[in-house]
């Protein structure tokens, strides 16, 4: 696989771990303002809308899949690990959510790993979906004086596996739908948005289209678009 490299040599002998670094949710309503806050990261915006959110978290309880999912991928990857009798211990950390960053490389530093690999959990690359990643693990790194050599790995929207796991769960979807109504259906990628600048000055938006470009490929589909949703920056921006 394509990787970014940042390594640091050193005499001691090599630990090696895999980091999941992800986005995180709320476990629970009390979870959820604390959680929205540090989404927010000091952008400020009226309280009315931060209370309109949190209503739809109150929908499902204040608790969000984004964790459990992760911790699957996370229990399937250190099982992966050892089928290949490969000696790597998997960590899951959250930006906005605990184990955090901060946590993460505490028990790092405990337990004398000195090099990683990072897999941040989004595909399509922008500041805020892989340049806050990367900032705020070597900040975490550096503040917990762990000295973790971090390898970062290369974006994945366009890797084979990838393509395959998303064209198989929409294959699952299309048998409900009868073959004769197959052309007739419309079928719509849906990404996170970002802000119109950020989309400038990245590739977010052109990796997007190319996954969903390659999956509908795959599956011959006919009528099929993209579309943004969650509102995200701040409220007066594009």
């Amino acid at each position: 696989m394509r990787r970014e490299i940042r390594s640091t040599k050193s005499e001691t002998p090599v630990k090696k771990a895999a980091i999941l670094a992800g986005f995180g949710g709320p476990r629970s309503l009390a979870e959820v303002k604390p959680f929205l806050r540090s989404v927010l990261e000091g952008v400020t915006i009226p309280e009315k809308r931060l209370d309109e959110v949190t209503r739809r978290y109150e929908m499902f309880h204040g608790v969000s899949p984004y964790n459990p999912i992760a911790e699957k991928q996370k229990k399937a990857l250190e099982e992966w690990f050892a089928e290949k009798k490969i000696a790597v211990s998997v960590h899951l950390a959250y930006r906005h959510s605990n184990p955090s960053f901060k946590d993460l490389f505490i028990t790092l530093k405990k337990r004398g790993i000195r090099e990683a690999v990072v897999f941040v959990l989004s595909p399509f690359r922008s500041v805020p979906s892989f340049g806050k990643y990367r900032k705020k693990l070597d900040q975490a790194n550096q503040e917990t004086g762990a000295g973790v050599s971090l390898t970062y790995t290369a974006p994945f929207f366009d890797h084979p596996l990838f393509i395959d796991a998303q064209s198989e769960r929409l294959r699952r979807e299309l048998e409900s739908i009868p073959r004769n109504e197959r052309t007739l259906t419309y079928f719509l990628f849906s990404a996170h948005s970002i802000p119109t600048k950020t989309a400038g000055e990245s590739r977010y938006a052109d990796e997007f289209a190319e996954t969903a470009a390659l999956i509908a490929k795959r599956l011959n589909l006919e009528h099929w678009s993209l579309g943004y949703q969650s509102r995200s920056g701040d409220p007066a921006e594009p």
